[in-house]
């Protein structure tokens, strides 16, 4: 054993060193044993630069897997910094990629995930001749040109402390990839991926779910949320868009009991409905979707045309719903497709097409009066299922031939008209009542969305109803009725628990006559698609108003004998025939068909000046070009500041 004096004396040797080498700096430092970060994701969609702010209690290092993933800083010594993240694009190809950035410190580090996409070229093609078929005309913001006062007189219509969240469907197919690199291009992320992401979000943040994910097409979910909480998701790269959720009442429309008492239903005989009953009553295989409150869905004279429909609001296979929300939808399918009652004369305006019943109605108090309202998650879910995505576990239907909305409310919803685009983009008609509000320069919402057929209504008399909005964005008008004498329809005797005729006026009832009629259209010509279904409704219009288009009744009154009529002989060129084509320096960078109602996306693409041509190819030799052929073209500038929107108006060669 070893003298104790001897230990001794190395201690007294060590302590001093030791003591030393603690008070030096220049030596050693605390190593950083935590390390925050935020944002934790970064989406670069189309754009070249963001921030990370780092907060650490030591030193530091940031590196990234990806060559075109820079940091302005690599490494830190504690405290706070702001590192300055860019994307260099060039030599990769265009496409979405994705990338990771570390932070590391003693014992701890953090991955900050990075999804990184080229600018898409997109745009609209135009045909001013109306010889290829036109959608509606341009809109603008509903709002533009309001007066204060009408403003004010708009009910709120927010839901206290609910948000529709659009998650970054960029970011879920970078999470997917699970690794670095370029991600498949066309690819949609999984539902599964969409849904951890959400929960994700939730989490991260503190926040409560109100919803699942509502498609894979459209990834919204809605969360109970603070404002404060609110702009730390809009800075969450798994966040494209967080908007309030809304929320409508169903119009308040005037409804007498008309017993037996039906006479002639006099609005079909405004719109020459037996004109075009000569020519079709309607197809069965023709599916019109109405998206309201609630259906008595046991109403004799409307049962047999019915398909299983599901109600949104409550997640509930049964779409019937009684009380304040029981009315106003019954009414409104009814006259779409209400089966003849042979004893009474009373009739849907199509009553040979079918019905898919999409409840989205609640009832509550407004004030004392108990009303039935409208979420908008819920609509646009029922917007996305009549479209043919998979929405609330229910398998996929092929996509209805109409969407009627006799609803809507004012300002801007932007994942409803996303809902509403897909919709149009997928084949269907979207026909929406232009509000009962009597403004003269402001349509509802969805009616004032691009390719929406807004209605107006007209009374008794087939002039404009006091109640009926106007507007630039109004295409048509059609029988809304009035106090003295409304519309007949389908009813429901809440005190009898049995089904009743009404008579009701408003923009509500004029809306299913003209989606019956696009039915009809339908029936006689499945080929058509919205684009030419608006263009047929506007050239088949009776004049009303002032000459021409006017923002009182739009093109005229709608006119189903001559629009049924068209629809049979319309063969004519659509904008599924345009070709777009991208090209630079004589070599095709990207092509693609114009869609249903003339919109494209030749996907993303890298910066630089290309030549952006449109046209059709009916001879099928290869060329847009050609003598005969409707033609357009310019030069375009493409930058990584974002996408780039160009607009192309067709012309004869």
């Amino acid at each position: 054993m070893r003298p104790t004096y001897l230990r001794t004396r190395f201690l007294l040797v060590l302590l001093p060193l030791l003591s030393l080498l603690a008070c030096d700096p220049s030596v050693t430092e605390v190593e950083a044993t935590s390390i925050e970060v935020a944002p934790l994701y970064l989406s670069f969609d189309g754009t070249s630069e963001a921030t990370l702010s780092v907060t650490a209690n030591g030193s530091w290092t940031l590196t990234s897997d990806a060559s075109w993933l820079k940091v302005s800083q690599s490494s830190g010594r504690g405290g706070s910094s702001t590192v300055r993240v860019t994307v260099d694009r060039s030599g990769l190809p265009a496409q979405q990629h994705a990338g990771r950035l570390k932070l590391s410190g003693s014992g701890r580090s953090v991955t900050v995930h990075v999804s990184m996409r080229f600018p898409h070229v997109t745009g609209t093609v135009v045909d001013p001749t109306d010889e290829i078929k036109p959608g509606s005309l341009p809109r603008a913001d509903a709002l533009q040109g309001a007066s204060p006062s009408v403003s004010e007189a708009m009910p709120p219509d927010v839901v206290p402390g609910e948000y529709l969240v659009l998650l970054d469907d960029g970011m879920a197919l970078a999470l997917e990839a699970s690794a670095s690199g370029p991600v498949p291009l066309g690819a949609r992320p999984h539902l599964t991926t969409l849904r951890a992401m959400g929960a994700g979000v939730a989490r991260d943040h503190g926040l409560r779910l109100a919803s699942d994910v509502l498609s894979s097409g459209l990834p919204v979910v809605k969360v109970h949320a603070t404002e404060a909480e609110v702009e730390r998701l809009r800075a969450d790269g798994r966040v494209a868009l967080v908007e309030p959720n809304r929320r409508w009442l169903l119009p308040q429309v005037e409804a007498v009991n008309a017993a037996h008492d039906f006479g002639l239903q006099w609005h079909y005989d405004h719109i020459d409905l037996g004109s075009a009953w000569a020519l079709t009553q309607g197809d069965p295989d023709v599916v019109v979707a109405v998206i309201d409150g609630g259906f008595a869905t046991r109403h004799p004279d409307l049962s047999a045309n019915l398909l299983p429909g599901y109600h949104f609001e409550r997640d509930d296979p049964d779409p019937e719903a009684l009380g304040a929300c029981v009315e106003h939808g019954t009414h409104v399918a009814g006259t779409v497709a209400a089966t003849l009652n042979a004893a009474f004369g009373v009739s849907g305006a199509a009553p040979g097409v079918k019905v898919l019943p999409l409840s989205v109605g609640y009832e509550t108090l407004d004030g004392a009066t108990l009303v039935c309202a409208l979420d908008s998650y819920a609509v646009i879910s029922a917007v996305e299922y009549a479209a043919g995505e998979s929405v609330a576990g229910l398998p996929p239907i092929a996509p209805v031939d109409v969407i009627n909305m006799s609803l809507g409310g004012y300002g801007t919803n932007t994942t409803f008209e996303m809902a509403v685009r897909r919709a149009i983009d997928a084949g269907v008609s979207v026909v929406a009542a232009a509000g009962n509000d009597g403004f003269t320069n402001v349509v509802s919402i969805p009616a004032a969305f691009d390719g929406v057929v807004a209605v107006a209504a007209t009374d008794s008399q087939g002039k404009r109803a006091s109640y009926s909005n106007a507007g630039k964005a109004v295409d048509i008008a059609a029988p809304g009725g009035d106090k003295a004498n409304g519309v007949l329809s389908l009813g429901w005797d809440l005190a009898q628990d049995e089904g009743t005729w009404l008579r009701m006026a408003g923009t509500s009832m004029a809306t299913p006559h003209v989606s019956a009629v696009v039915a009809l259209m339908r029936s006689m010509n499945p080929e058509l698609d919205p684009a030419s279904v608006t263009a047929i409704l506007h050239a088949s219009a009776r004049d009303l108003g002032a000459p021409g288009r006017d923002d009182l009744y739009g093109w005229g009154m709608l006119d189903a004998g001559k629009a049924v009529e068209y629809a049979r002989n319309s063969l004519g060129v659509t904008y599924r025939d345009v070709v777009v084509r991208l090209s630079q320096g004589g070599t095709l960078v990207a092509e693609a068909h114009a869609g249903v109602t003339g919109r494209f996306d030749l996907g993303p693409v890298p910066a630089g000046t290309y030549l952006l041509e449109a046209g059709t190819d009916l001879d099928g030799n290869g060329q847009i070009s050609d003598p005969g052929e409707r033609y357009a073209s310019t030069t375009v500038a493409v930058a990584y500041a974002g996408d780039l929107a160009q607009d192309l108006q067709l012309s004869l060669r």
